[in-house]
């Protein structure tokens, strides 16, 4: 089902949603950051923009988050969080749409994440299909883009003065029946259009990243120990790459606790924050043994997480949608297609460190 939406009913079409808005704005160097009910006029409403600094899948899994209170006073006495709100995300980009949809998947699999999965429950994603890939983008290498065949709720694809409006589930259809107002048929030859202008969107990427290769030598454990140690040697682990990697799931799980009063009762919070597989205290178990003790173990197992055929048929795709932000952040050279395509050309990082 195609729609169209004319850019100068979009800001009464935005006006008019429910619940709190997430929508891309600018910030005074540049950066482009997902606020919460911003102003109209600042939201970003084409497609000049790539992608966030961080992603926004961070609204529905934040950096960090209270899962509870307690007070300690004979019998603990817990304190849930509010119920979340309605969120639609407007701007998001495809990539941050794979990236969230396979969160959704992970975080509901034998053992339930409810504090992800209620935020989830309550989201709708209206994306805006890449028309101009960044610098760094690789989303056709992953499956994450640029134009979205499913995974959306509603995906718009900008044509100037107008916006062709995808539905792509009943959140996105039932978001039409309810302010079909702002919305008319979209001309048949709209949607030639927009295959046409997905196609050449194809042709505007820089970057390569040779997944494929990468799976299969990392499934197969073709990759020697000395390749290992060169790529682990330029990694400073900063936890730089998780943080801004919309798919990384790792978190640490922290209680604080102080006295409430002068009777001796114990009030505090049980607090979930992002934690990095890079960090040497990451993996440390209880009784003080850590089985990656060195940072080449360390970087061997992120890849394998992200690449491995043992994952991807768990989890139904590679660890990345393509976003880019990993070659943004990493000091060291060692994002995620520099690491690929090392493995293809089996020798250090081929020419982006000459």
């Amino acid at each position: 089902m195609a729609l169209l939406l004319r850019k100068e009913r979009l800001d009464d079409f935005l006006q008019s949603l429910d619940g709190q808005l997430a929508a891309p704005v600018r910030l005074e160097h540049g950066e482009v950051h997902f606020a919460i009910n911003p102003p109209v006029e600042q939201i970003l409403q084409d497609s000049d923009y790539v992608n966030s600094t961080i992603s926004p899948v961070a609204l529905l899994f934040p950096q960090t988050e209270v899962l509870f209170k307690f007070k300690l006073n004979g019998k603990p006495q817990i304190e849930l969080p509010k119920e979340p709100k309605p969120l639609i995300i407007f701007g998001i980009r495809s990539c941050d749409v794979a990236a969230m949809r396979y969160l959704e998947m992970f975080f509901s699999r034998k053992f339930i994440d409810t504090p992800f999965v209620e935020r989830a429950e309550k989201t709708t994603l209206i994306s805006v299909a890449c028309q101009r890939p960044g610098r760094n983008c690789f989303c056709p290498c992953c499956a994450g883009g640029p134009f979205l065949e499913e995974g959306h709720d509603l995906q718009l694809v900008d044509f100037g003065d107008a916006f062709l409006v995808e539905v792509g589930s009943e959140k996105g259809m039932r978001l039409i029946y309810a302010r079909g107002q702002f919305f008319e048929p979209a001309p048949y030859e709209l949607n030639e259009q927009r295959n046409k202008l997905a196609e050449e969107t194809l042709q505007k990427f820089e970057i390569a990243s040779h997944m494929g290769t990468g799976v299969r030598k990392l499934t197969s454990r073709a990759v020697s120990d000395e390749l290992w140690r060169m790529m682990a040697a330029r990694c400073i682990e900063c936890g730089g790459c998780a943080f801004v990697c919309p798919l990384c799931t790792c978190f640490d799980v922290v209680d604080h606790s102080l006295p409430c009063s002068s009777n001796g009762v114990i009030c505090g919070w049980r607090e979930r924050c992002w934690d990095c597989c890079q960090f040497a205290g990451y993996s440390m178990e209880a009784a003080g043994v850590n089985p990656r003790p060195d940072k080449v173990s360390r970087f061997k197992r992120r890849f394998y997480h992200k690449l491995s055929y043992f994952y991807m048929e768990m989890d139904g795709r590679v660890g990345c949608v393509g976003c880019g932000r990993c070659i943004q952040v990493c000091f060291g050279v060692v994002d995620m297609p520099a690491v690929v395509n090392t493995l293809r050309e089996e020798k250090l990082l081929g020419a982006r460190l000459r």
